[in-house]
């Protein structure tokens, strides 16, 4: 599957209770495409698994991918999915 489409996989997965567990997303997210990372950060908050907040946690040397933390801790993406 193209990594569009495994981001936006893992956000619908994130209002579900079928949300992969951490070792299956981080092995995910390690192949991911540069592109492809800031959908699975997104998910993985929206999912608000109990080790979300530790994994963003690790991702402050990435600008794209801490600015996609701002995005989902500001609220707006929780309210339209």
């Amino acid at each position: 599957m193209p990594w569009f489409t495994r981001g936006r996989a893992l956000i619908a997965l994130a209002h579900t209770d079928a949300f992969p567990e951490q070792d299956a997303v981080g092995e995910l997210f390690e192949r991911a495409s540069a592109a492809a990372r800031p959908d699975l950060i997104a998910a993985i908050q929206l999912a608000s698994a109990d080790w979300s907040d530790q994994f963003v946690a690790t991702l402050t040397a990435e600008v794209l991918l801490k600015e996609t933390v701002a995005i989902v801790k500001s609220g707006p993406l929780r309210d339209v999915l």
